[in-house]
Formats: structure tokens, C-alpha cells, sequence
């Protein structure tokens, strides 16, 4: 397996081992790996804005090895086109890739937002990512900016009172790009 791949099992595990019910879909694992991949996660994807908040198509070839591999399994639930995701190994596992930090790095993202549904993890990674493009172009933090472009980019799903909770929510966590310096 690749240190991508590694990864991405140690994430589905640990969401497993801490919530004790599988990770809730594809959307939340390109989330959950999103933040991960923001919070300084040893892996390399190439996230960009999608109808449903940051996408890497590249997460679709980790998920065909990790099921190659028999390391996960990813289940229909039976509404619509939602899925769970399980670990299909428990207990300790040794990773070739990843060190104790790596695996840190895993357990805080799930902390911090696995108790987040898919649907309000989108809008969390959309906001971040807005404010992440703002940041690496200079324009550091504009609140305002970055509440009108998130929503315009989330209408009519998410009203603007629900970006700006989200605006907040990461500022909370200490998540927007730029607050840990």
C-alpha cells in the first residue's frame, strides 16, 4: 500500500474505533482526509472545489486499493446513494509508512470533526478551503469574503446564517488558515 493509502485506512479505523459506528460515506472520509491533509497529514491529494466541497479524485484509487487489499468494506445503506465505510481489520496494525506523529495526526482530525455529519463537514471544507485560497493569495482573512463566497458557492443548500456559523465554528477549532501561527 501507499502512504496515501495507509493513511487513509488509519483514518477509517480510527473514526471506527472512536465513534464506534462506520465512517458515514465517501463524502465524509474526502472531508475528514481534507482537514487532515490541512492539519499537516503526511498525505498528497489534490483537493479542489466540487458540488459537494473540496474533492480529490485520487481518494477513488485509494478506495479501489483499500477494498483490493480486502482493508475496508464500503456498504449501501439502502437510502438514495449513501454508504458506510468499515474497517475490516481490529486492533493494533502495523503501518510501513506512517509514524506515531502520522497516526496522531488521524486521531485529532477524527476528534475534531467526526462527530460533524457529511452534510455539515461539506460546508465546514468549503469555507476552509475559500479561506485557505485566501490566504495562500495574500488576502490573509476577510471574513466577510470568505462568508459571501462560501455561500454564494453553497446557495440554496446552505443559507448565509449557516456559512457564518461555519466562519465561526473553524475559528473555534482554530482551523481557519493562518490561526495556529
Amino acid at each position: 500500500m501507499t502512504r496515501n493509502a495507509e493513511f487513509i485506512f488509519a483514518l477509517i479505523k480510527k473514526y471506527y474505533e472512536t465513534w464506534k459506528r462506520p465512517l458515514p460515506g465517501k463524502k465524509a472520509l474526502q472531508k475528514l482526509a481534507y482537514f487532515a491533509q490541512a492539519e499537516g497529514a503526511p498525505i498528497s491529494f489534490s483537493f479542489h472545489l466540487h458540488k459537494y466541497g473540496p474533492y480529490s479524485p485520487e481518494m477513488e484509487d485509494v478506495l479501489a486499493d483499500l477494498r483490493f487489499f480486502e482493508k475496508i468494506e464500503i456498504r449501501a445503506t439502502g437510502f438514495d446513494r449513501e454508504t458506510e465505510i468499515f474497517p475490516l481489520s481490529v486492533g493494533e496494525e502495523k503501518f510501513e509508512y506512517l509514524s506515531p506523529e502520522d497516526l496522531a495526526v488521524a486521531e485529532a482530525v477524527v476528534s475534531k470533526y467526526g462527530e460533524f455529519s457529511p452534510q455539515y463537514l461539506e460546508l465546514l471544507a468549503t469555507v476552509h478551503l475559500i479561506a485557505r485560497d485566501q490566504w495562500v493569495f495574500g488576502n490573509r482573512h476577510d471574513r466577510e469574503d470568505i462568508i459571501a463566497t462560501a455561500w454564494w458557492t453553497k446557495k440554496p443548500k446552505f443559507s448565509r446564517d449557516e456559512v457564518e456559523r461555519a466562519y465561526e465554528k473553524l475559528k473555534e477549532l482554530g482551523a481557519l488558515p493562518g490561526s495556529r501561527v
